[in-house]
C-alpha cells in the first residue's frame, strides 16, 4: 500500500495528524534569542515538489536532534505543532511558503 504524505503548502496549524517526506536543505548553527535566554535551530526542510519550510527547534530538542536532521537526508515529520511566523520574521526571498514554521517537539521523525 502507497503511503500518503502531505506536502508543505497542505500541513496548516489546524492539522493534528499529518505526515510529510521532506530533506533537510540546511542546518544553521543554534543561536541564542535577543530578547530572552532561548536557544533555537533554524532548519530549512524540502519537500518532493520542492516545497520550502523553514522548521525551528528549541532549547533541549536542540540537543536531542542533534544527530538527527542531517543536511541532505530525507525524514518523515509527523504531527508536529505548525505555527505561522510572525511578520518581523518572515524571509524576504520568499523561500517559505504559507510563512510556516514546525515547531518541533518529540514528535515522530523517522530517517527514510
Amino acid at each position: 500500500m502507497e503511503h500518503r504524505y502531505k506536502l508543505i503548502p497542505d500541513v496548516s496549524p489546524a492539522d493534528t495528524n499529518w505526515t510529510a517526506k521532506v530533506i533537510v536543505v540546511k542546518k544553521c548553527p543554534a543561536r541564542t534569542a535577543l530578547s530572552s535566554p532561548t536557544k533555537y535551530q533554524n532548519i530549512t526542510l524540502m519537500d518532493p515538489k520542492k516545497n520550502k519550510v523553514q522548521a525551528t527547534i528549541y532549547d533541549t530538542n536542540i540537543q536531542a536532534f542533534e544527530d538527527q536532521l542531517v543536511p541532505s537526508k530525507t525524514y518523515l515529520i509527523s504531527n508536529a505543532a505548525v505555527k505561522p511566523t510572525k511578520q518581523q520574521y518572515r524571509s524576504s526571498n520568499g523561500q517559505f511558503l504559507e510563512e510556516q514554521k514546525l515547531r518541533k517537539s518529540k514528535k515522530t521523525i523517522l530517517l527514510c
